[in-house]
C-alpha cells in the first residue's frame, strides 16, 4: 500500500492544498492519503476499488475520497484526472462560505463521514469546458495567495456548471462565439484549423476570439486545439488497435513525428509506449504489492516524492507543434 502522508504531499509546509495532473495507464495499487482527495476525471475511464466498494469513474465525474480511505484505480485503456489534496481543516473552512446549493458542498460533506467515496456527475461536455482551467491550475506555479484565488475561481466555474440538487450538467458558461468555434473543431478535428478559420466560424475578429478563449477557457485557441488533438490521439491509442501515425492523422496532425514529440512533452511518455502499456493493461491486473512494471520515480517538478507505477504527472501545455495553429 502506498501512503500519501501530509509530509509527502506538503513537504512540511502549511499549504492548505496541493494539486496534480495525473495520467494513469496501468492499475495503481492501493493508495491512501491523509488529506481529502477531490479528483476531476477529465479523460478516459477507470474502475475504482476502495474500502467502501467499487464504482466506475468516467470523464465528467468528480470523486471525493475521504481522508485515510484506501483507493485503487484500474484504468480502462487510460484515465486522466486532476486531483486536489485538501487538508480536512481547509475543507471544513470552505464548507462554511460555499453556498448550500453549490455542487461541491454535498460532495465534500460526504467525505467527512469517511464511509464512502462521493461521486458528482457534471457531464462529459461540462468537464470538457472545465478541463483547460483544471490543467492550467495544475501546471502553473503561483504564490499561495494566487493559488487560493485560482481555487476560488475553479469553485465558481463548477457552480456555474451544475447544482447540488439535481447533479445534472447545465449549459456551459461560455460565450456563444466560443462554443461555435469549439463545435467547429469537434465536428472536423482533421481540418487544418487556423485562427482565421475559427474567427470566421465564430463571427468574430481573431483578436476578439483569442480574448474570449483566454477569458472563458484560460488558454488561446491554438493551445485549446493542441490539447484536443493530443487528447483525441490518446483516446484513439487507448481504445482502438491502430498505429501512432494513424491516430495522429485522425486527430488532425499533418506531421506524425511532430505529433509524437508533442505527445511526449504533454504526457511524458511516447505514444508508442503509451499504446503498449494500455493494451497490456487489458491482459493483466495487479494485486496489492505487485509491481506495475514501471519503477517508482521522483518527479522533480511535482515535489510529491515517489510516484506510483502507472501514475505520471502531465507536462505543461505547449502549443508550438499544433498543426496549422
Amino acid at each position: 500500500m502506498i501512503k500519501l502522508t501530509d509530509s509527502v504531499l506538503f513537504g512540511g509546509t502549511r499549504e492548505p492544498f496541493r494539486v496534480s495532473d495525473w495520467l494513469m495507464t496501468v492499475p495503481t495499487g492501493r493508495l491512501v492519503a491523509d488529506p481529502v482527495t477531490l479528483s476531476f476525471v477529465i479523460g478516459g475511464e477507470s474502475a475504482v476499488e476502495s474500502a467502501a466498494g467499487s464504482l466506475r469513474a468516467m470523464a465528467g465525474h468528480v470523486l471525493a475520497i475521504p481522508t485515510g480511505m484506501w483507493c485503487a484505480a484500474f484504468p480502462v485503456g487510460f484515465c486522466r484526472a486532476v486531483s486536489l489534496y485538501l487538508r480536512p481543516s481547509y475543507v471544513a473552512s470552505q464548507l462554511e462560505w460555499l453556498p448550500v446549493r453549490h455542487p461541491l458542498v454535498g460532495l465534500l460533506q460526504t467525505s467527512s463521514d469517511r464511509a464512502h467515496v462521493g461521486v458528482l456527475d457534471i457531464g462529459a461536455e461540462s468537464m470538457r469546458v472545465l478541463a483547460p482551467k483544471l490543467i492550467r491550475f495544475a501546471a502553473t506555479r503561483r504564490s499561495r495567495l494566487q493559488q487560493l484565488a485560482a481555487l476560488a475561481d475553479l469553485f465558481d466555474a463548477v457552480q456555474q456548471l451544475g447544482t447540488a440538487s439535481d447533479r445534472r450538467a447545465r449549459s456551459a458558461p461560455l460565450r456563444p462565439e466560443v462554443l461555435r468555434a469549439m463545435g467547429a473543431v469537434e465536428a472536423d478535428l482533421q481540418h487544418e484549423w487556423t485562427l482565421r478559420d475559427l474567427a470566421r466560424a465564430s463571427s468574430l475578429s481573431e483578436s476578439q476570439l483569442t480574448r474570449l478563449f483566454v477569458r472563458d477557457l484560460g488558454v488561446p485557441p491554438g493551445s485549446w486545439v493542441w490539447q484536443r488533438r493530443l487528447e483525441n490521439m490518446a483516446e484513439l491509442l487507448g481504445t482502438r488497435a491502430m498505429s501512432v501515425s494513424e491516430a495522429a492523422v485522425l486527430s488532425g496532425w499533418r506531421n506524425p513525428s511532430a505529433a509524437s514529440r508533442a505527445f511526449q512533452r504533454r504526457f511524458r511518455v511516447s505514444p508508442r509506449v503509451f499504446a503498449k502499456r494500455v493494451r497490456r493493461t487489458g491482459k493483466r491486473s495487479l494485486s496489492e504489492g505487485e509491481s506495475s512494471g514501471m519503477p517508482f520515480e521522483r518527479d522533480p517538478e511535482c515535489g510529491l516524492g515517489p510516484s506510483p507505477g502507472g501514475l505520471r504527472r502531465a507536462a505543461d501545455v505547449d502549443c508550438r507543434s499544433c498543426g496549422a495553429l
